[in-house]
């Protein structure tokens, strides 16, 4: 959020993207609406015109996916901290955002 609002003269439209990865339960559905419905809100107050969206699927797809239906200009994402072996293991979603985008990808640590 920080990185955000240090950007916020030169965004002039945010989509919020989450992914959802598994089946919620009703509270935690609630909980993510909640969270998001903040995070949008924290950014309106500072100047920034946001938007929320919950997609759910492979994060990596979804969030390119994201960026097509909204025509989006780059893709801004943290970094994610997972040790070399887990990413050799797992995956990282940042990578293979970057991998697959057809816009920028600016990554925040």
């Amino acid at each position: 959020m920080d990185a955000l609002r240090r950007l916020k003269g030169i965004i002039g439209e945010l989509e919020i993207v989450t992914v959802i990865t598994k089946k919620l339960s009703i509270r935690d559905i609630r909980k993510l609406n909640e969270m998001v419905e903040e995070m949008r809100s924290t950014l309106l107050d500072d100047g920034i015109d946001a938007e929320a969206r919950i997609y759910a699927g492979k994060p990596a797809e979804e969030i390119n996916l994201a960026a097509k239906d909204y025509d989006g200009s780059i893709i801004v994402m943290g970094a994610s901290h997972r040790s070399a072996l887990k990413t050799m293991f797992y995956g990282n979603c940042t990578y293979d955002v970057a991998d697959k985008a057809m816009v920028p990808v600016l990554v925040i640590p």
